[in-house]
């Protein structure tokens, strides 16, 4: 099961392009690489893939924690991550929404260590598994797992969408910084 994967570097993400084009507000750096993980977890043609399972080890090194981070601290972590919204745009009407529906720490027993649960917003089913019609782009998690900044996590996914088309992409910076 694609879900239950160890930290992979050659997992590969499939984006659709209504969430590379989502305006991502307050997520930093970390997050950002946990929602890519999350993505490379997925089997985007599978709705019923969308719960995902990070050991306690493996969430703390992607959100940049102390190993030893105790899983009542990480209550902060996982409560900020689901506060967080994205803003869907079509022309001048917009839609926001709550990437994830659900986060749970528990143990795990069959791993023996605690897990982290993340399940997506299941109102976003089409934007993380439907997405043949709007388009998607693909790459390994690699690509983005050493970026330092959420802009550099962020523009990677804007150029790779932009970088096999048949035109120029012209963006004044204003809207390059709403991006």
């Amino acid at each position: 099961m694609k879900n239950t994967n160890k930290l992979n570097e050659n997992n590969l993400i499939e984006k659709s392009k209504p969430l590379i084009w989502a305006k991502f507000r307050q997520f930093n750096t970390h997050e950002l690489k946990l929602i890519e993980t999350y993505l490379s977890r997925i089997d985007a043609r599978n709705p019923e893939s969308r719960h995902v399972k990070f050991t306690k080890a493996e969430y703390c090194k992607l959100m940049g924690l102390h190993p030893e981070t105790k899983p009542k601290q990480l209550r902060q972590y996982t409560q900020h991550l689901l506060e967080n919204s994205i803003e869907l745009n079509v022309g001048d009407e917009y839609e926001q929404y709550t990437l994830f529906s659900v986060a749970k720490c528990k143990m795990d027993k069959e791993l023996g260590q605690n897990v982290i649960e993340l399940s997506c917003n299941y109102d976003l089913k089409d934007v993380f598994f439907n997405f043949a019609e709007d388009g998607y782009i693909k790459y390994r998690l690699r690509n983005i797992v050493n970026l330092k900044s959420q802009y550099s996590i962020r523009l990677y996914s804007l150029l790779k969408d932009r970088a096999f088309g048949r035109y120029e992409w012209k963006v004044d910076i204003e809207e390059l910084k709403e991006l």
